[in-house]
């Protein structure tokens, strides 16, 4: 209490002599009444010495292994970081002869963040020309056709100069989702920038392991894609967003602008075209910090790009792969199409696009010819009614396979339970069905034979034939 007042004395007094405040001014500001600031400005009290400063904490003899356990925080997701309880837990486990507070661990780590912040250094305004642009990935979220909320990637590119900016939209991050993009906006502005900056991002750059000022290697599909259209991509620095900062801010403008509330999504062709036409109305404004229009000033940046070239590029991506044990063919080892077991040990051609991969045999049978999958994707996509044939010589293996979640739940139940003897007559009765007519139809009465359990080979047909 007394250095209190001491401290709020020695204030007063030298927002007198100092400053040369009035008494009404001085009271009014330090809220205190007329006899203490006579009191503390009078002569007797000329030796008030100034507030002791703060003293040194008593964890900085500790300072290293916190410096080092909030670096290795901030390099987790925040929904990975540990709290300052866990810190203070830490730091008694390691010192138990010290006592500090979990108040005091929290004040040092405040103080601690702020010198660390100092450390960063600022940013300097960048300044851009006509023929740049900026592209970079961003995440969304839309309904398909059920109904069903689904995580995308959206694609924007922008022009720094006059602040215009282009969406698209895609299932997934691949190459193939962004050379899409750049190309539908290319043709729509009518030109291409000369300078395009990009991330370090392994959709362009081949090798994960290299220094800032080693020059980038691109991958094949990459390379080819800037050969084509001649413009120059520069990679920035890691970890340094804010060499970009412009596109940065355009996915989040474009998201919540154009992507709000969530739209619906069947057809992303279709959706993309409108997309641009969107993004386009978008530039009809002021630009923020500047007085012109960001239109007009970007139909004028256009006239600095590169031509079009006469023919479009096909932004597929051609992979020749070897179908496993299984039956399926492993994509760059993380994406697994389910072709047939009898190609097992044999090699494939794969054709990828943003939404849809064709694998073919050497003869060109199509052996694949659908949705392209995404890494959260990373499931068998094995049909049933392609190996029952096969399976038929060990019906026990069927238990192990994924696909058996997607039959009648009686079903699943009776393979679950039944005798080695009685599954591969109900097995085999399947494929019969199978050959006679379609899944759907199979899978039905599979689930009525299940339930009465009658499985032999007079059975199936007979409500086979009820239901035709």
């Amino acid at each position: 209490m007394i250095n209190k007042t001491l401290r709020k004395r020695y204030k007063i007094k030298k927002d007198r002599h100092n400053c040369g405040y009035h008494m009404g001014v001085l009271r009014k500001k330090h809220h205190c009444s007329s006899s203490v600031v006579y009191s503390s400005c009078s002569k007797k009290n000329l030796e008030i010495k100034a507030p002791r400063q703060n003293s040194v904490s008593k964890l900085e003899p500790y300072r290293e292994t916190i410096e080092v356990w909030m670096l290795e925080q901030m390099k987790k997701s925040k929904r990975k970081r540990l709290s300052i309880r866990a810190l203070h837990s830490h730091l008694i486990a390691l010192h138990p002869d010290v006592t500090f507070s979990e108040k005091s661990v929290s004040r040092y780590i405040a103080k601690l963040r702020q010198i660390l912040a100092t450390k960063n250094g600022s940013f300097l305004t960048l300044t851009h020309e006509a023929h740049e642009c900026q592209a970079d990935f961003g995440k969304f979220f839309y309904y398909n056709i059920d109904g069903k909320e689904i995580e995308g990637e959206c694609v924007a590119l922008s022009f720094p100069s006059s602040g215009a900016c282009y969406m698209q939209v895609f299932p997934g991050k691949s190459t193939e989702s962004m050379l899409t993009a750049m190309q539908n906006i290319f043709y729509h502005i009518g030109g291409v920038p000369k300078d395009i900056w990009l991330d370090n991002d392994s959709c362009f750059v081949a090798v994960a392991s290299f220094k800032n000022n080693r020059e980038r290697p691109l991958t094949a599909l990459f390379k080819s894609f800037v050969e084509h259209f001649g413009f120059r991509p520069v990679f920035m620095n890691r970890c340094a967003g804010n060499e970009k900062g412009a596109v940065e801010n355009a996915l989040g403008y474009l998201r919540r602008n154009l992507l709000v509330p969530l739209p619906t999504i069947v057809d992303f062709d279709e959706f993309n075209r409108g997309l641009i036409i969107l993004s386009e109305k978008q530039t009809d404004r002021l630009h923020y910090r500047k007085t012109f229009r960001i239109h007009d000033r970007f139909n004028e940046d256009v006239k600095s790009f590169l031509p079009l070239p006469a023919v479009k590029f096909v932004c597929e991506s051609h992979y020749r792969c070897k179908v496993d044990n299984i039956g399926c063919a492993r994509i760059n080892k993380n994406k697994a199409y389910f072709v047939d077991p009898k190609y097992k040990g044999s090699y494939v051609n794969a054709v990828q696009s943003y939404g849809r991969c064709v694998i073919t045999a050497d003869d060109g049978t199509v052996l694949y010819d659908g949705k392209r999958l995404y890494r959260r994707e990373l499931q068998e996509n094995i049909d049933l009614a392609s190996i029952l044939s096969v399976i038929v010589k060990y019906p026990n293996s069927i238990a192990a396979l994924p696909i058996v979640r997607s039959l009648p739940r009686a079903v699943q139940l009776f393979i679950a339970t039944a005798l080695p003897k009685e599954l591969e007559q109900f097995v085999r009765n399947m494929a019969m069905i199978y050959k006679m007519s379609d899944m759907q139809k199979t899978a039905l009465v599979a689930e009525i034979c299940a339930t009465e359990r009658k499985f032999s080979k007079k059975d199936f047909l007979r409500v086979y034939e009820s239901l035709s």
